[in-house]
């Protein structure tokens, strides 16, 4: 293959990415402001400013759609936990820097990560990308903090801790992706007993959030 076919291919491959990007921007900002139910394709369209025909060509449906959105963030939270077991060294200070970049992240995709449950009525099965998600969020931290070691574990010792790791990982959600917006004067206790908290279980495997 020539240069030249290479070339244009990778543009191809971009401008095709750069699409599906500005539908799924679209959709994002459309089910914020008119809800899901009520958006049409057309409107999603509009926004991206493409044709309704090009939006078929990516997504069947506006269901795909909206599970579009939710594979997008949930990548997203899983970058964000790699940068947490990539820190070079585990402090509270670290960990408190964290869950303010993440909340902040996450600020923008609020709206439709609180689609999830619309998803899930859609699609029962739509559970499973978010169990597997978890258990990924389990894989990643594991490899450096012993807290969310599974390692060597069996049976019901095995079972106990990973529904250990879920729950601090429903609490670390509940307060970056789901919970409203806190007050100025709220958010730093919030980060800070929580920061606390999410240190002692990296270390122990306990929840300890006082």
């Amino acid at each position: 293959m020539t240069t030249v076919k290479r070339q244009r291919r990778q543009i191809d491959k971009d401008d095709a990415r750069s699409t599906e990007t500005r539908i799924l921007d679209a959709a994002r900002t459309t089910f914020s402001s008119k809800g899901f139910f009520p958006t049409s394709v057309e409107e999603i369209a509009e926004g991206a400013q493409v044709s309704r025909a090009t939006v078929y060509l990516y997504y069947r449906s506006k269901e795909e759609i909206l599970f579009g959105l939710m594979r997008e963030d949930l990548e997203h939270q899983l970058d964000r936990y790699r940068a947490l077991a990539g820190m070079p060294r585990l402090s509270l200070t670290a960990v408190k820097t964290w869950l303010r970049e993440f909340r902040a992240a996450m600020d923008e995709r609020r709206t439709s990560l609180n689609l999830f449950w619309v998803g899930a009525s859609i699609d029962p099965q739509w559970s499973e990308p978010v169990r597997d998600h978890r258990e990924s969020i389990i894989a990643i931290l594991g490899e450096r903090y012993p807290g969310f070691s599974l390692e060597g574990l069996s049976g019901a010792t095995r079972e106990t801790k990973r529904t250990r790791c879920y729950l601090t990982i429903l609490l670390i959600e509940s307060v970056v992706c789901f919970a409203e917006p806190m007050s100025a004067a709220k958010l730093p206790v919030g980060i800070d007993v929580l920061g606390r908290g999410l240190l002692n279980f990296f270390e122990t495997g306990e929840i300890s959030i006082a």
